[in-house]
């Protein structure tokens, strides 16, 4: 949040510290975010296999990366760890960053996506990736790490928990 609310340029980028950029990162965002109807950019996401220590899970990391592609193609919901980026102008008109404390990066997107507003339009997710660091994965292993984050969401956007709860679940502490 205070990240956006000093940027003066005219894309603002959103990028988890543990997310890296392709080397040529600007030049994707300012040909997509060009064109007509385009409310924000992700990236396709990539996990590097030389630091996951489960060898035999390897196979894995792959689903999660198509898993991870299907969602923002698809339902145009990219996550943060995928880097998000829009025009300044375009977060200004939608509001902004909300405040939330988790899932702040869904919530901009929903904003985002909804067509019928004068600051809606597409999520493009690019063909390109960045590279996403697999320790949350490693930490708690694929299955439990996918569905902490599944259950998180379908509470957050179906049963309409507060953030502040889902941040007290998530790392277990208050806001």
């Amino acid at each position: 949040m205070a990240g956006a609310a000093a940027a003066t340029g005219e894309i603002v980028l959103f990028v988890h510290a543990d997310t890296l950029l392709p080397a040529d990162y600007h030049e994707h965002l300012s040909l997509a975010l060009a064109a007509a109807n385009v409310a924000a950019v992700a990236f396709g996401l990539q996990v590097p296999r030389a630091t996951w220590s489960r060898h035999k899970e390897q196979w894995a990391l792959s689903v999660v990366e198509w898993g991870t592609q299907i969602r923002s193609k698809l339902f145009e919901l990219p996550f943060g760890d995928q880097a998000l980026a829009l025009t300044a102008r375009r977060l200004e008109r939608c509001g902004g960053v909300s405040s939330m404390p988790i899932l702040e990066d869904v919530e901009l997107v929903r904003r985002l996506s909804d067509r019928a507003s004068p600051w809606g339009g597409a999520i493009v997710t690019l063909p390109v990736p960045v590279l996403c660091s697999p320790r949350r994965w490693m930490q708690y292993g694929l299955v439990k790490a996918h569905l902490i984050n599944a259950v998180l969401l379908a509470a957050h956007m179906v049963f309409g928990v507060p953030a502040s709860w889902l941040y007290r679940c998530y790392y277990g502490k208050s806001v």
